[in-house]
């Protein structure tokens, strides 16, 4: 999460509601902090054709595929303008969804009897908000609370080419169906994830009071323990300053790292923890939290925690920490190894199945990009890569759809530019550009592409399904792979690269093209 949030109230009264602010143009909007996982630069994500204006692309964030969303477009106030203050609120609607907004405001918590109905005084509808919150600051803001569910049902809800609801449209579906789910179920627990080292710990969400930037300012404490930083004051009051890492007996944080501040409060008590970053805030059921096993229940210093939660099928471990202790003593809490209850022949095996699982399960894609976006291609589905020709024969009464025809060793090749395929600008054609030839239909088709990059070599198990963005880009880019650099690659369905009936014109056409073709040669 961005180290410059901070929260804004005290109250411990019943029926709060903890929000993140953000501006979009001049204007303060707001969303529930249940529905943002975490709050992240703008990762420039990989462009996708045929999908809405308002879809930016896709990145790979926290371990899946992401699609990206302008949300000034979203809501109608023109386009944003990125620069070093945008930031990305990757929200949970039933699969992750990254919002880019102006900037992040801060994180706080509303009286829920202060909110009042939305009212004709912005540029976005007011059927698009919860309602709306008036901030007692110097400027007299009116904080708007964005409905995401009736933006996404407005924007995204009608039916696709192929009668099926588009992706965003289920997502919102997804969202409702988990707020229902989510009423429904009183023993729903949330928890803010935090990460020291690249380990990560938790405490429950009423425990957390606010969540702050590292204060500017620290006054230092003599002979204190190795793990106070010193006092901090926040509104008037002062409180002790801990580091999360000394605590942990873990290395102190790079120098050039920026740490967040966790305020903890138990009555009128406070305390805050220096952390490396907060992470999201996860919601589960209760019987997902387990005790802390015997064998680590016996170490003096497993005592601060209060239960252990598996997440993504046992991969995902966080220790949630008990607060109680953390206000009497500073014990050093041991790392738990989420590999500790197999035993080391058991995770050598495990290994060994791993790798020849991998060795079995290997293919081969030939790798092109266009408009500066990567795509890939089975090499099975690819007949041959080729160079332009000095020049393309147009045959009359061709489909409008293919650029020219050209003779590949004898035979007739239909060549479509794939930019006009995927709606992109079209290039003059240069020397990088190259053909593929693929087999459309029984039909040996050519595409040009801007280049071809590579035959990459990868685990199939390493492909998955990309998230709906449109029904045309489902069909053709409905997969994606994630490189161990974090880049995306969309693999294209040759299959779904023509309709129906292009294909049938592709195949009516081939004879006329042949002998045309042979007569001009001559």
């Amino acid at each position: 999460m961005n180290a410059t949030l901070q929260t804004d109230t005290d109250s411990d009264d019943g029926g709060l509601l903890q929000v993140v602010s953000f501006a979009l143009g001049q204007e303060t909007f707001a969303l529930p902090m249940t529905q943002v996982l975490e709050i992240m630069r703008y990762p420039e994500p990989v462009k996708v054709p045929m999908t809405p204006p308002s879809l930016l692309g896709l990145a790979g964030l926290r371990g899946s595929v992401s699609p990206i969303v302008d949300l000034r477009a979203l809501i109608g106030i023109g386009q944003s303008t990125i620069n070093d203050a945008s930031r990305v609120l990757l929200l949970d609607m039933g699969q992750s969804v990254g919002m880019v907004v102006d900037h992040v405001d801060r994180v706080m918590t509303l009286d829920s009897a202060c909110i009042e109905p939305a009212v004709e005084i912005s540029s976005v509808d007011t059927e698009l908000l919860r309602g709306v919150y008036r901030l007692e600051d110097n400027q007299q803001r009116l904080l708007q609370l964005l409905d995401l569910n009736a933006l996404m049902a407005r924007e995204f809800a009608g039916d696709s080419e192929d009668g099926s609801a588009g992706m965003l449209a289920s997502i919102g579906t997804a969202a409702n169906q988990s707020v229902v789910e989510d009423q429904e179920n009183d023993e729903l627990t949330q928890l803010v994830s935090l990460e020291v080292d690249h380990q990560e710990y938790a405490f429950r969400l009423g425990d957390v009071q606010e969540i702050l930037r590292y204060p500017d300012r620290i006054s230092r404490t003599p002979k204190a323990p190795a793990h106070v930083i010193g006092l901090m004051t926040r509104r008037g009051k002062t409180f002790p300053l801990f580091s999360m890492r000394a605590w942990l007996a873990l290395p102190p944080s790079p120098a050039d790292s920026e740490q967040v501040v966790v305020v903890l409060r138990r009555g009128q008590v406070r305390l805050a923890l220096a952390v490396d970053q907060v992470k999201e805030v996860v919601r589960l059921d209760e019987k997902h939290l387990e005790p802390v096993p015997d064998v680590l229940a016996r170490d003096p210093s497993m005592q601060d925690v209060a239960a252990i939660c598996r997440l993504d099928e046992g991969r995902r471990l966080l220790s949630l920490l008990a607060t109680d202790p953390l206000f009497v003593t500073a014990n050093t809490l041991a790392l738990v190894d989420p590999q500790a209850e197999k035993s080391p022949q058991e995770q050598d095996a495990a290994m060994t199945d791993a790798t020849n699982e991998e060795q079995n399960d290997e293919c081969q894609l030939v790798v092109f990009t266009l408009d500066e976006q990567q795509y890939g291609i089975s090499i099975e589905q690819v007949q041959e890569i080729t160079r332009l020709p000095e020049r393309f024969y147009h045959v009359p009464k061709s489909p409008d759809f293919i650029e020219g025809m050209m003779n590949l060793r004898g035979t007739v090749l239909p060549v479509v530019d794939m930019r006009t395929r995927f709606g992109v600008a079209g290039i003059e054609h240069n020397e990088r550009q190259r053909i593929l030839v693929l087999n459309l239909a029984g039909i040996t088709t050519g595409f040009v592409v801007d280049t071809v990059s590579e035959v990459r070599r990868l685990q199939r198990h390493t492909i998955e399904p990309a998230p709906r963005l449109s029904a045309a880009q489902q069909k053709l880019l409905g997969e994606v792979v994630r490189t161990p650099d974090n880049q995306l690659i969309q693999l294209l369905d040759v299959n779904a690269l023509m309709s129906h009936d292009e294909q049938q014109a592709l195949v009516e056409s081939a004879d006329v093209n042949e002998s045309t073709l042979s007569t001009a040669n001559q």
